[in-house]
């Protein structure tokens, strides 16, 4: 899902970055446009899980509330067969957009829909440069761990 992810949100003109940990949680997907606003993708794959997401710390601490303030848009993503069944979870995350995301035969691209717009936040704030730091050594971390665990 995390590729057609990256041309949904044109890879070529954003940062994209994906199972990185910037705002005391781990985001799925994260978007930085060149202005520096972000927006958070979460990927969502079972509707139990799409549900008790609204739990998470994130969520409902008052410690994670700050951290917000940098998200412009969030969305879930989920395949459009879990969304056709079971609809939208009744306890969904305020000001979330949803995107469905529909697989296609002999390698092509998915589809990806917008099922429910996700808000602007008016308030969020641009990533400072130090945050966008952190984003780029995470994601280069990352990439060398993987690459000597190959040795």
């Amino acid at each position: 899902m995390q590729k057609a992810l990256l041309h949904h949100f044109d890879w070529q003109r954003n940062d994209c970055y994906w199972n990185t940990q910037i705002f005391h949680w781990e985001s799925d997907f994260l978007v930085v446009s060149d202005a520096g606003y972000v927006q958070e993708v979460e990927i969502k794959t079972s509707f139990a899980d799409w549900k008790n997401d609204a739990d998470k710390d994130k969520f409902t601490k008052a410690w994670a509330k700050p951290k917000w303030k940098y998200i412009k848009r969030f969305w879930y993503a989920v395949p459009s067969e879990l969304l056709d069944k079971h609809g939208l979870p009744p306890n969904l995350v305020p000001n979330a957009g949803v995107l469905s995301v529909t697989p296609r035969a002999h390698g092509r691209q998915p589809i990806i829909k917008t099922a429910l717009e996700a808000p602007r936040n008016a308030e969020a704030q641009k990533l400072t440069e130090a945050k966008k730091e952190q984003l780029q050594r995470s994601l280069y971390f990352k990439a060398v761990n993987g690459f000597l665990k190959k040795f």
